[in-house]
């Protein structure tokens, strides 16, 4: 797999919430590629993400729009990776604690789009989205911070609030 370099993250959900985020990952390599996929979503699509995205905020379970995998699954091996989903597509990503002055908070950095048209899932996503998640465990925290000044970089620029 070719080495992960120069990337940023861009805050999708969640900027403003105490324990959780969403955010997806930028950068030029051939297994990134959820932003553009997001950025040319439908709007009917991207309202269904980013309702996905709330439930999760809200700690609702509800599984048949996204879920993680746990110890027993695929032995272990992607207990921090995740997926949101929708009809014949997901995008994978990985959970993280990036902030530092909160370890509770838990951020979803999304990664991978694929189609899916089987029940059971193709561990080759899972494997490239851990490689990709290792990869970037000593930066994500650094990342995280960047994506939040420019967040608050645009807001100040446009005269938003919080």
């Amino acid at each position: 797999m070719p080495e992960i370099k120069k990337c940023t993250i861009k805050i999708l959900a969640g900027e403003d919430h105490q324990f959780r985020g969403v955010g997806v990952l930028i950068c030029n390599h051939e297994d990134v590629n959820a932003n553009s996929i997001i950025n040319g979503m439908s709007a009917n699509e991207r309202r269904h993400l980013n309702t996905s995205f709330d439930y999760w905020l809200l700690r609702k379970n509800v599984s048949k729009r996204y879920h993680g995998w746990n110890q027993s699954d695929f032995g272990g091996r992607y207990v921090q990776c995740f997926v949101f989903k929708w009809p014949e597509n997901r995008i994978y990503g990985f959970l993280c604690h990036p902030n530092k002055q909160n370890g509770r908070y838990e951020f979803c950095v999304l990664i991978l789009h694929d189609h899916k048209t089987q029940r059971l899932t193709d561990d080759s996503n899972l494997r490239r989205v851990e490689d990709i998640r290792i990869q970037l465990v000593a930066s994500v925290a650094q990342l995280f911070l960047e994506a939040l000044e420019n967040l608050k970089k645009k807001r100040d620029a446009y005269g938003t609030q919080k």
